[in-house]
């Protein structure tokens, strides 16, 4: 088919030719050069084609340049999300030296990436990571991370089986715990309902939903305020089998643990007897035969914490053993009034019962190899609520209460994923809380926030390490508050310095020197101490030493200096002045109250009263 007329008489340059490829595109009709002329045998010229210059698109001559040369449009972006990245990338230093000194760098950047966006976007499906992942500063941060869907499932299998390289992480944690640190271990559940794995089972918690679950226990150091390992196991082993196993699994040597009621101590003995730097600070249960033993419901002594009332008792048992029996007079109140309302409710209410439990309401019995003063033991044992927290951001804040894979190993390699954003998260509330943000905006809106801050991608790649200036002119959609939230949390310069705020319980506000001495290795060396706070009200006036010994004014406005020269009024008396009357003239009596009469003519007849009522109608007769 040759190429139409309206086409080869477009406007294009000299010496050129249109030939028309035959397909179905914007391209189809192309312009190409003329480079010269050859001669064959017969002496006939022949014209020699060059290169393609352009095309004929819509009635008009476009060059060449101005078409794509790749297969696909795709350029590579000017500009990324910044905010929530550069806060993972600095909170996250060390654990990608410890992550590179066990995997390859590859895998460590693949793993510490598929962790920060779970922080950035939970609920994430397999398909989404690889969007995320290059629509922000990730992309930059950790290089070359495969985090297509499919990889995302071979990682994760691979993660699974790599139980070596996992406990090697974890031993490099163990290393920075200190032997004063205390650690409390607990569990969650995840629900679970795949039929590939043998750790998806009913647990003795699960079995009343119907809904399969796996089981995951993680140590806790109260001190750091963040994880320190974790182990998966199947949803029905009962916590006494997991519990042992877990501490022999990941090599738990030193340290206080502070357990639960669900964990028993009894077969742990011989583990505690090897380690000598691994000490235990365990509750009891209620019906347990050391409170009748030894009579811990005797208290003879308390101690204010915070604002609650405690009770206690000390003993000392054999194998040098302590038992520390506690009872909180706020706990009992509300215990009882629970129990009441409960009973009254079912109609079932027996005082006989209620007599003999109420000994042991707001009651809380410890035992521990060591001999401590009660407030600080409970303060221990308080102090393990903080677990109970991470789980909250575990299940809440990055959403991962329901597992997205099947077989045993991806399960396994899945929850390596998640300790790992636990443990960021963890930190990023810590950071948080130390400069109060969490006073403007909540953890979730802290993350959305800082996702949406962005900035140009040019230098970056040169200076990766490098803090940015907040008036440098790379930002995209320049908002001052997100900016001045980057500020306070030192992620671009200038700094702003935020006083550091140590956070306690709210029943550990006012507590002894002994529960302060608990606290006094609690402090990283990142936290700064608190500033003085300023007393309430107006600031005294500094007095100039020279003007001192001056009588003090008198109170009020002072009185008005009048000059003895000039002449003085008397002062105008309260109220309106009276009418000045002229004396000459006759003084006319004063006019009766009330309105005046009306004056009636006497020559005028006076018609008589009509009286009250319509008048009646007259009728004729």
């Amino acid at each position: 088919m040759a190429v139409p007329e309206e086409i080869r008489k477009v406007e294009r340059p000299k010496n050129t030719i249109v030939k028309d490829n035959k397909t179905n595109s914007p391209y189809r009709y192309l312009v190409i050069q003329r480079i010269g002329t050859k001669y064959i045998k017969n002496g006939y010229p022949r014209p020699i084609d060059g290169g393609v210059i352009g095309y004929i698109i819509d009635g008009k001559f476009m060059p060449k340049a101005q078409k794509s040369t790749r297969k696909h449009f795709d350029p590579d972006p000017t500009f990324l999300k910044w905010g929530t990245a550069t806060l993972i990338k600095s909170l996250s230093s060390d654990i990608l030296d410890d992550l590179n000194s066990v995997f390859e760098i590859k895998v460590s950047y693949t793993i510490l990436a598929m962790a920060a966006v779970r922080i950035i976007k939970p609920n994430c499906s397999c398909t989404k990571y690889s969007s995320h992942y290059k629509e922000s500063f990730l992309s930059l941060y950790y290089p070359g991370a495969s985090l297509s869907k499919n990889s995302i499932t071979t990682y994760l299998t691979k993660l699974g089986k790599a139980e070596p390289e996992r406990l090697k992480f974890f031993s490099k944690r163990m290393e920075k715990i200190d032997p004063n640190h205390h650690i409390a271990i607990d569990g969650t559940l995840r629900q679970n309902t795949s039929e590939c794995n043998d750790l998806s089972n009913f647990s003795y918690k699960s079995r009343i939903r119907g809904v399969e679950d796996i089981s995951i226990l993680y140590a806790y150091d109260l001190e750091l305020g963040e994880p320190i390992c974790s182990t998966v196991f199947p949803g029905n082993e009962p916590d006494a089998v997991s519990y042992k196993e877990f501490i022999k699994t990941n090599n738990l040597t030193k340290g206080i643990l502070v357990g639960d009621k669900g964990f028993p101590m009894s077969n742990l003995d011989e583990t505690f007897k090897k380690n000598k730097d691994l000490h235990y600070v365990h509750p009891l249960k209620r019906n347990s035969r050391y409170i009748i033993d030894y009579d811990l419901l005797d208290f003879k002594k308390h101690f204010v914490y915070g604002d609650s009332h405690i009770l206690y008792k000390k003993v000392k048992v054999q194998d040098n053993k302590f038992l520390y029996s506690f009872m909180k007079v706020k706990l009992l109140a509300k215990e009882l009034e629970a129990h009441i309302v409960e009973a009254c409710k079912n109609d079932n209410l027996d005082f006989g019962d209620l007599k003999d439990k109420f000994q042991k309401f707001g009651v809380i019995v410890l035992i521990s190899d060591l001999d401590l003063d009660p407030l600080i033991m409970y303060d221990i044992y308080y102090s393990r609520w903080m677990i109970e927290m991470v789980f909250g951001y575990y299940k809440s804040n990055i959403t991962l209460n329901q597992t997205n894979v099947q077989s045993d190993f991806a399960v396994i390699g899945d929850e390596f994923i998640n300790f790992i954003s636990s443990l960021i998260t963890c930190r990023i509330v810590k950071l948080g809380k130390q400069i109060n943000i969490f006073k403007e905006m909540s953890y979730g809106t802290l993350i959305d926030e800082l996702n949406s801050l962005m900035r140009r991608v040019s230098g970056v790649n040169q200076l990766p390490n490098q803090i940015p200036d907040v008036n440098d002119g790379c930002w995209i959609h320049d908002l001052t508050n997100r900016k001045l939230l980057a500020q306070k949390l030192k992620l671009c310069t200038p700094f702003i310095e935020v006083p550091t705020v140590k956070h306690q319980s709210n029943d550990n506000k006012s507590n002894s020197s002994s529960s302060e001495e608990i606290n006094k290795d609690t402090n990283n060396d990142n936290s700064k101490e608190l500033k003085p706070k300023r007393p309430r009200g107006r600031p005294r006036k500094i007095i100039d030493p020279n003007e001192q010994g001056k009588p003090k004014r008198p109170r009020g406005r002072p009185r008005k200096i009048i000059d003895p020269n000039e002449q003085t009024h008397a002062k105008r008396p309260r109220g309106r002045p009276r009418k000045i009357v002229d004396p000459n003239e006759q003084l006319k009596p004063k006019r009766p109250r009330g309105r005046p009469r009306k004056i009636v003519d006497p020559n005028i007849q006076i018609l008589p009263k009509r009286s009250r009522g319509r008048p009646r109608k007259e009728t004729i007769l």
